[in-house]
């Protein structure tokens, strides 16, 4: 079964499965984002040097086996749709969920970290898709390393294969366990949203679910928000 850490070792996250659902390399602006304000604001793990992310997603169906109470969740921005968990000691990104998912299967990134090894005991194959390439700053994409698979799984936008699989993908594989993001959200309290770096935060095109960064958001209204807690 699949471990999943932060970078402290506080943060230990065990998957029912060895065996990935799908593996895919993320270049969109919102998972470069908060890794970069993971790392920049809050201290946490050095981000990947291009934005290109590995990204392994696994049934929702995992255990906490250790640091329940030092896991925080965040978003980009209010309209965001993916919550992020996060260590708050270290500030390493460990899972995340998306409405997309379907409470069936979650993601991690902790892959790409490079100083400590984020996932272990994962059974991984190649990626089958490089997704989000029109989020790339101009020039970036032909700085990135060659894709090892075939060009048509090379896409501007979101995964077409992965969309096409979805749903033999939540038949076949895709759970949601006793613990799950769900779950997990619930017990680890209110989603941190950053309001100090808004430009930086709210910089990307419009979300899969048609979410606006740029428009105007709940907190306008003088709703509080919470702090992040970091070492």
């Amino acid at each position: 079964m699949a471990l999943v850490g932060c970078k402290c070792g506080t943060v230990a996250l065990r998957f029912a499965d060895s065996v990935p659902c799908w593996r895919l390399e993320c270049c969109c602006y919102d998972c470069y984002a908060a890794l970069w304000y993971c790392e920049i604001k809050l201290g946490g793990p050095p981000r990947p040097a291009q934005q290109c992310v590995d990204s392994v997603y696994f049934a929702n169906d995992f255990s906490v086996e250790k640091g329940l109470d030092r896991l925080g969740a965040m978003k980009n921005f209010e309209q965001g749709d993916t919550t992020r968990f996060y260590c708050k000691d270290c500030a390493s990104i460990v899972v995340a969920d998306h409405p997309a998912y379907g409470c069936k299967i979650a993601l991690t990134q902790a892959s790409a970290y490079s100083d400590f090894e984020g996932l272990k005991e994962a059974e991984l194959s190649a990626p089958r898709g490089r997704h989000q390439l029109a989020d790339l700053p101009e020039g970036a994409a032909a700085e990135l390393p060659a894709f090892a698979g075939p060009a048509e799984f090379i896409y501007d936008k979101c995964s077409q294969n992965l969309l096409d699989a979805l749903p033999a993908i939540f038949e076949e594989h895709g759970k949601t366990g006793e613990m799950n993001c769900q779950v997990l959200l619930a017990a680890v309290g209110p989603v941190f949203v950053p309001s100090d770096e808004d430009e930086r935060m709210r910089g990307g095109p419009a979300t899969l679910m048609g979410g606006d960064p740029k428009a105007s958001e709940a907190k306008a209204e003088g709703k509080p928000e919470p702090e992040p807690e970091s070492a």
